[in-house]
C-alpha cells in the first residue's frame, strides 16, 4: 500500500475530505487580549495576521497559510489519512484562552493532529510527527509545543490531543493544568536525521487498512 507525506497549500487543504478543513477552532479571532512576543517583528506580524483574519467572514484559514502556517498530510494511495497543522504561536490566537498561555515564541506550535476514523491505530499520527520533527531538525527549530487534553471523554474541544498520546511520542509537560497542559518536545534532544529515517522505516510502516473505532488521535 503506497503512502506519502507532503506539505499542502490552501487550495488542496480546502479540497481535502477531512473534518479539519471546515474546523475553525484554532482560527477564532474573537479572543481578547494582546499577543505575547519576545521581539517587535513577531508582535507586529501577529497583530497584522489577526487584523487580516478578523476581516474575513468565514474564518481565517487563508490568512493562516498566507502568514506562514503549515499543514502536512499523509496519503494512503490517493486518500488523505490524517493531517498535522502547525506554525508560529501567533498563528493560533485561541491559545490565549488557555491558562498555560503563552507558549515559547521560539517554538513551533502544533494546533491539531487529526487521523480519519478508518486509519486510526495505524501509526498515521506518529508518522506525521516524525516527518515534522525531521523538518524542524533541518531548520534548527528549538522545540515543538502543543496543548494537550487530560480528559479524553470530553467532546469539546475536539482539536486537542490526549496528553498520554503526546507523552508516548516524546513530549513532556512544560506547564501543568488540570485539564489542558502545555507540552513540549525539545528538538535539540532528537536523534540525528539518519536515525529518524531508520526509525521511520523500522517502526512506523502502514501494512494494512484497519477499521478501528476510537479517539481522533489514536494514530
Amino acid at each position: 500500500m503506497k503512502t506519502t507525506i507532503r506539505n499542502i497549500g490552501l487550495k488542496e487543504f480546502g479540497d481535502l475530505d477531512i473534518e479539519c478543513a471546515s474546523c475553525n477552532f484554532w482560527f477564532d479571532h474573537q479572543v481578547q487580549g494582546g499577543f505575547s512576543a519576545k521581539n517587535i517583528f513577531d508582535y507586529l506580524k501577529g497583530k497584522l495576521y489577526q487584523w487580516s483574519s478578523s476581516r474575513k467572514e468565514k474564518g481565517s484559514v487563508d490568512s493562516f497559510f498566507r502568514y506562514g502556517g503549515k499543514v502536512k498530510a499523509l496519503f494512503i494511495e490517493d486518500e488523505c489519512g490524517g493531517i498535522i497543522i502547525y506554525g508560529k504561536p501567533y498563528l493560533f490566537p485561541k491559545i490565549k484562552s488557555f491558562n498555560v498561555y503563552p507558549p515559547d515564541n521560539d517554538s513551533i506550535f502544533i494546533g491539531c493532529i487529526f487521523v480519519k476514523p478508518d486509519y486510526r491505530n495505524m501509526a498515521v499520527g506518529q508518522r506525521l510527527l516524525l516527518s515534522l520533527e525531521k523538518d524542524m531538525v533541518k531548520k534548527r527549530v528549538m522545540a515543538l509545543e502543543i496543548i494537550g487534553q487530560r480528559d479524553t471523554s470530553l467532546k469539546e474541544p475536539r482539536s486537542l490531543v490526549p496528553v498520554k498520546y503526546l507523552i508516548k511520542n516524546g513530549f513532556y509537560i512544560k506547564k501543568n493544568d488540570s485539564c489542558w497542559p502545555l507540552l513540549r518536545m525539545d528538538i535539540n534532544s532528537l536523534v540525528p536525521d539518519s536515525r529518524l529515517e531508520k526509525i521511520l522505516r523500522r517502526n512506523v510502516v502502514i501494512n494494512k487498512r484497519v477499521e478501528a473505532p476510537g479517539r481522533l488521535y489514536n494514530g
